[in-house]
This record gives C-alpha cells, structure tokens and sequence, in this order.
C-alpha cells in the first residue's frame, strides 16, 4: 500500500514538476528577449521567483527520479543488461533523436548562413541539439549506459552511497549552477536517486517531521534573502542557490515518499500516461515563437504574457495528447516517438 500511494504521489509530483519546467523557459527576463526591465520592479521579481526560485526544484528531481527507478531493474546479468538497455533506447534515445533532427531541419532551412549538410545535421542533432531543453535526454542517456558499465564491470561497490555522498558536496558546489548548465548535476541527482533506492535510511529521514518543518524554513529564509539580494541588484552565490535548490527537493521527496494520504493527488489521474513527455518535447519550441509573437502583439504585457503563454500551451498539449490517446497504436515507431514509450 505505501509503495502504491508513493508512486501515486510520484506521478502527481512529476506532472507538476513538469508545469514547472514551462514556467522556467516562459520568463521574459534574459539577454536573448532584448527587454529591459528593473531588477526591483514588479514584472521581473515575479518571474525571477518563480522560473528562477521556486520551480528550479522540477529538473533535479527528474534527474532523481530517473535514477530511483533505474535502481528497480536487475542488472544481474548481461542479458537483464540488454533488455535494460532496449528500454532506454525505446523510451529515450529514439525519441531524441526523432525530436532533435525535425527541430535541426526546420532551424537549418531557416539559417541560410550555416552550410545544410550531414556533418550539420549530425552536429544540431547529436552533440548539441538545437531545443536546449533536450541536454536533459542526453544526460539520462548517458547515466544509464554508466549505470550498465557499472554493474557489467563489477564495481558498484566504488559508486557506494557514502563514498557518493562525498563526491555530491564537492563537486555539487565547485561549479557554477548556471555556466555548466547543470550537466554535472544531473549525473550526480541521478546516481543520488539510484543509491536511495537501496538506501531505507534516506528515504526515512526524509520523511521526519523535524526534519521537513527544518528544510522548509530554511528553504523560506534562503528564498527571501534570494529575493532581497535580486531585488538590490546584487548576485546571489551560487551556494546559496544551489542549497535552496537541495531544500526544495528534500521536501518534494519528502511528501512522496511520506505515508501520509493525500485526498487531491487523484485529480492527476484523468491525464494521459505520456502527457508530460508531451509538453517536454514540444513546449520550448512553442513558447519561443508565442513570445515572440506576443512582443510584437502586446509589448507593454510582458507578465500577463508570462502567465498567458504557458497556460495556453499546457492546454493545447493536453487536448493534442487527449486526442492522441484515443487514435494510438501502442508498440507502433510512430506511438513510440510521440510518447516516449510512456
């Protein structure tokens, strides 16, 4: 019963971690959008609190997640390694790939001072994919075939939780959050999950109630220095951000992993399996042109747009994904590139 109710409360908490991510890439603040807004003014310490406070917990605990579950497969042999392995390539790497050359092709046939060829190709839909949002697949990608090599060579024992422990705090706040894209981070919230998953005593702290009324308020007082920081035009370390960030997702883990019964956690239930590998796929590329079109449309709304925009988008992948349930072949290429094998 308390393995069902988590999983419930995975569910709900994935769908709404991934409504968070559209929030993230919906801000209007950033170079690439040419607005200048005040850091002290309304519109823009909304959407730094939160794309750039409250919803930056939604990646790290997919990256957890990922990992979680990944410990659940037996990679006992090189055939249960295999099977593993097929998996990922259906669910992951084959939607990868579909997504990255369609948005390559369409961005290339734009661009008329790039060369189309093969090696251009390879290069936008390989190594750096165009939608940027997609370094997220290339990392799960990688730390599974890691996890495979890991088990296959016999040294899971140098990956042991402690010893991870240590590696997480050096090398979690050696690097700048932003300028490495988070690409470290996600192995190691990756691996983080996998050794929970084996690790009762983790998942059973988490659950303590001192310990999540601690994480919450420390949480509020990192948030609020956070603000004050942006709001006099200063930088907030990286530390700060990324502890905030850590706090975030011990108390998300902290609720699904907590025996507790939530009475609305239900009212996720009517979505379709896939609907979240839906709007990650789609919902970068459809917020880049609605903002622009919106720039030229309403320049003086910039937070309406905010809220506006990504509330459209949801809906409009959720109808695409209500209809796609009905007319699927499940198993078919084509169900397995829209979904994600979901």
């Amino acid at each position: 019963m308390t393995e069902l109710r988590s999983s419930k409360k995975i569910k709900t908490a994935s769908v709404l971690a991934m409504l968070g991510v559209v929030f993230i890439h919906a801000k209007f603040i950033g170079n690439r959008w040419n607005i200048s807004l005040e850091q002290n003014s309304l519109q823009y310490l909304v959407q730094f609190f939160l794309s750039e406070q409250l919803f930056r917990v939604s990646v790290p605990f997919f990256f957890f997640i990922s990992g979680y579950f990944s410990a659940k497969q037996s990679l006992i042999s090189v055939r249960s390694s295999i099977s593993f392995l097929a998996k990922k390539t259906k669910g992951i790497l084959l939607p990868y790939l579909f997504y990255s050359l369609i948005f390559a092709v369409l961005y290339l046939l734009q661009d008329e001072s790039i060369k189309f060829n093969i090696n251009t190709i390879v290069q936008y839909t390989i190594l750096t994919p165009l939608q940027y949002q997609f370094w997220f697949l290339k990392i799960l990608i990688n730390s599974n075939l890691i996890l495979v090599a890991v088990w296959l060579l016999r040294i899971e024992k140098i990956l042991s939780f402690n010893i991870f422990l240590i590696i997480l705090a050096v090398v979690f706040f050696s690097f700048d959050y932003q300028a490495n894209r988070c690409n470290w981070h996600g192995y190691l919230y990756f691996f983080l999950g996998y050794h929970s998953y084996n690790n009762l005593k983790a998942i059973g702290f988490l659950r303590r109630n001192l310990v999540i009324k601690l994480s919450f308020l420390l949480y509020l007082l990192l948030l609020l220095f956070q603000m004050s920081m942006e709001y006099n035009g200063l930088k907030t370390p990286a530390v700060i951000h990324k502890t905030s960030v850590l706090l975030a997702l011990n108390l998300v883990l902290g609720w699904c992993f907590s025996t507790k019964d939530s009475f609305w956690i239900e009212k996720f239930y009517f979505l379709p399996s896939f609907f979240s590998f839906l709007i990650f796929t789609l919902h970068e590329p459809l917020l880049s042109f609605s903002k622009t079109l919106w720039l030229k449309m309403f320049p003086n709304q910039i937070l309406l747009g905010y809220f506006i925009i990504p509330c459209v988008i949801i809906f409009l992948i959720y109808l695409l994904s209500v209809l796609w349930n009905t007319k699927r072949i499940k198993g078919s290429i084509l169900d397995i590139l829209i979904t994600g094998a979901r």
